[in-house]
């Protein structure tokens, strides 16, 4: 049985059934009466249920429509992502409104300056070794040259350091070339024209300024004058590497230097 029915679905029922509707009312319409039941009441809500129904698919539907981009995409994998670019903007120096480019590139400069610091510190550290070992080498065949030029000259081969010294003091210093000439601020110092070499001040203001460096006769080693040679072995012509590595052994006399371009052999 319908709940409404039009006059004229009213007139075409039986008696008995249509016992059972009230008279029309302002739509013209016969509502099927029920004892006991809000008819209109339930009527009411479904009207109710319907509405919402309307609703809650429009919404859905919105919502269906805001979702389309984010098809396929993984929620654990995007999540994982804004935590990592959360990341990546506090590596950028914790700057709120940095750009993801921004943050990786801070990223990848912190990465790099970590991994590069243990090489820097390797390169540092073999820059230094090697400026030591040259500084070594150098000051070996300083030694070398002088020790070569005071013994030729009669100096006493226990008077050699403190001859070293003195020369040092006076502004010697090696060449390029292997020769010992006297500088000052880097510039050779002249006397009647001709560079101030070792040999010349040994002979001269040592010989004069502190004569008990030399042999009591005077004569140089290459006159046999000076005393034999106590060193243990010869350097023929070393490399600053050999310097450096026997520099100890060169200043104490347990080792000697034989570099032709400056002994003359």
């Amino acid at each position: 049985m319908k709940y409404k029915i039009t006059a004229a679905e009213y007139a075409a029922l039986p008696d008995d059934t249509r016992a059972h509707y009230g008279s029309a009312n302002g739509e013209g319409l016969h509502v099927l009466r029920l004892e006991g039941v809000d008819v209109a009441g339930l009527q009411a809500k479904v009207d109710e249920f319907r509405t919402t129904n309307t609703a809650v698919m429009r919404e859905r539907d919105a919502l269906t429509e805001k979702l389309k981009p984010f098809e396929g995409l993984d929620p654990a994998a995007a999540r994982t992502a804004i935590a990592e670019v959360a990341k990546l903007q506090a590596a950028a120096g914790g700057k709120p409104n940095a750009t993801a480019e921004e943050a990786i590139a801070a990223a990848v400069a912190a990465a790099v300056a970590s991994a590069v610091a243990p090489l820097q510190a390797t390169v540092a550290s073999i820059t230094e070794q090697k400026t030591a070992a040259e500084r070594a080498a150098a000051e070996a065949r300083f030694a070398s040259a002088v020790d070569a030029a005071a013994l030729e000259a009669g100096v006493r081969r226990g008077s050699l350091p403190d001859v070293r010294n003195r020369a040092t003091a006076a502004g010697f210093g090696l060449t390029p070339e292997g020769r010992v000439i006297q500088q000052k601020g880097g510039v050779p110092v002249y006397v009647e024209g001709a560079e101030v070499e070792v040999s010349r001040w040994l002979t001269t203001s040592l010989r004069k300024d502190a004569d008990w460096f030399f042999e009591p006769n005077g004569g140089g080693a290459s006159h046999g004058s000076g005393p034999t040679s106590t060193a243990t072995r010869v350097l023929e012509n070393p490399s600053a590497l050999e310097f450096g590595a026997n520099a100890a052994d060169i200043a104490s006399g347990k080792v000697d230097v034989n570099v032709p371009a400056l002994s003359g052999r």
